[in-house]
């Protein structure tokens, strides 16, 4: 058996540093096109093929591609498509589906025809409108659109690339909020303009509006998380739980954030894994309490567990199995 990955690689003046919750620009070459193919292959007893290709600036820059014969199972990351299909079962996982790309799926689905769709963060039944930000309208359906198309959606999240076994008990910091601060992220953007207001020198704030760049290196943003004890974020639109929140579990931050659709299917539980919040005006009082000590390291935990590279590739080869038996 053979295992091939149709993966892009970013243009050098285009890779851009940071952890997956900064925005780091070759987080999908080195963990999911590579990382997770090798442990899929390896699960499977099968070869591992890569087929990388230069594509530019960003998802959409390149063209149709040539792939190689002779493989069973091809990872393709979206959107661009290779000129015939690659492989017996094709698959693809999609992060951002509201919007452009959407439409950009459409193509992909008709073109390549995969077998199978990951959704790392997109509700499988989402609700119809979103009260925050009534201006998208109605949401698109993941499933019922790859449905049209023979194709089955399962919900598989993001992948934590490299566990972080220690736990700092001892925390420097009693809050942090960093990363993209836009409409596209309403509570965590109303949670940063808060903390500022509050101007605490034991809060630690990087965030940019348009998420390109950060007050903090990606050492100092990774030792700040391992020594603070809560982390304040929200969700994409609030809908989708962004890559941050398993990077900032991993470091061992509390993580605090309004619930949202596929919460507990990812593994974060009220008061055990995360910490709920409804309000800005409830980070005060949070920012005095010690729930961290106990959610903090159970997160951990559950981050190693459930979200690892070879828990993603097992997770994988079983959809695969039941679809191929």
């Amino acid at each position: 058996m053979k295992v091939m990955s149709c993966y892009k690689v970013l243009a050098e003046g285009d890779q851009t540093n940071g952890g997956v919750g900064q925005g780091g620009g070759n987080w999908w070459t080195d963990t999911y096109g590579l990382a997770l193919q090798r442990a899929i292959a390896q699960e499977l007893g099968a070869e591992f093929i890569p087929h990388a290709r230069l594509h530019g600036s960003d998802s959409f820059s390149g063209g149709d591609y040539d792939v190689p014969e002779g493989a069973d199972i091809a990872y393709c990351q979206p959107f661009e498509c290779p000129k015939r299909r690659p492989a017996d079962f094709v698959w693809t996982a999609i992060s951002d589906y509201i919007g452009l790309y959407e439409h950009h799926l459409e193509r992909f689905l008709e073109v390549v025809k995969p077998n199978l769709v990951l959704s790392l963060q997109y509700p499988l039944n989402p609700p119809k409108t979103l009260p925050l930000l009534p201006q998208l309208g109605t949401l698109p359906n993941l499933v019922d659109q790859c449905a049209r198309h023979g194709c089955r959606v399962v919900y598989l999240p993001w992948v934590n690339a490299v566990n972080i076994e220690a736990y700092n008990p001892e925390k420097q910091y009693a809050g942090m909020c960093t990363g993209k601060m836009s409409a596209t992220y309403p509570f965590r953007d109303a949670a940063w303009k808060y903390l500022q207001k509050l101007d605490r020198p034991d809060v630690v704030l990087s965030g940019n509006p348009t998420g390109s760049t950060f007050s903090l290196s990606d050492e100092d943003y990774r030792r700040c998380l391992a020594s603070t004890k809560y982390y304040f974020s929200g969700g994409i639109y609030g809908l989708q739980i962004p890559p941050k929140y398993y990077e900032v579990c991993n470091y061992g931050a509390c993580l605090v954030s309004p619930p949202m659709p596929m919460m507990e299917a990812s593994g974060f539980i009220p008061n055990k894994t995360y910490l709920p919040i409804e309000s800005v005006e409830e980070i005060p009082e949070i920012l005095e309490r010690d729930d961290w000590r106990d959610i903090a390291p159970w997160a951990q935990k559950m981050v190693h567990k459930r979200h690892g590279i070879e828990a993603r590739a097992r997770d994988f080869v079983k959809v695969y199995r039941e679809m191929t038996a």
